[in-house]
């Protein structure tokens, strides 16, 4: 072996020094962090209560499912789903009492969408004459529309997150 210093035989490879590690992060993500933590949190938390308060929204739309999959549903029976749907809103107090002209207003108004000549026709007039007056189209559609829009525009979440099959 050579003694001298400087020869050559003594040179060996430059040691690299490990790479830093990602955790734990350094003292000023901490504070980042923390504050992401939360607000994280508290939109978790709003998005479970719009879920929450939409669950009459969900329960309705399952009735309409189940209603509008069997022949010869009446007039009634939309109407009696429009009524505890709107009552199950939390409106309830604005809702009571409206018959006739002044429901129709109502529907258009929360619902976002104009009642249909045909629809208003049977929920005003029809659902009073016979029981068994058999729905139209136009009564179905402007139910299942009301039901998925009405009061959407003061919520964040979208009609189609209500949940069940898109009737």
């Amino acid at each position: 072996m050579n003694t001298d210093p400087t020869s050559l035989d003594r040179l060996h490879d430059i040691v690299v020094p490990s790479s830093a590690p990602w955790f734990p992060p350094a003292a000023a993500w901490w504070p980042i962090l923390t504050i992401l933590f939360f607000i994280l949190l508290a939109v978790a938390w709003k998005r479970y209560l719009i879920w929450k308060s939409n669950a009459y929204r969900r329960a309705a739309v399952t009735e309409y499912a189940r209603l509008s999959a069997r022949p010869g549903v009446t007039v009634r029976e939309y109407s009696e789903l429009l009524r505890r749907a709107a009552l199950a809103s939390g409106l309830r107090t604005s809702v009571t009492g409206l018959i006739g002209k002044d429901w129709i207003q109502w529907l258009e108004e929360t619902g976002g969408v104009p009642v249909p000549e045909k629809a208003a026709f049977a929920l005003t007039v029809q659902l009073y004459k016979n029981d068994a007056v058999a729905a139209d189209v136009e009564l179905a559609a402007f139910v299942r529309t009301w039901i998925r829009k009405h009061g959407t525009e003061n919520k964040t979440e979208s009609a189609d997150d209500t949940g069940g099959d898109k009737p």
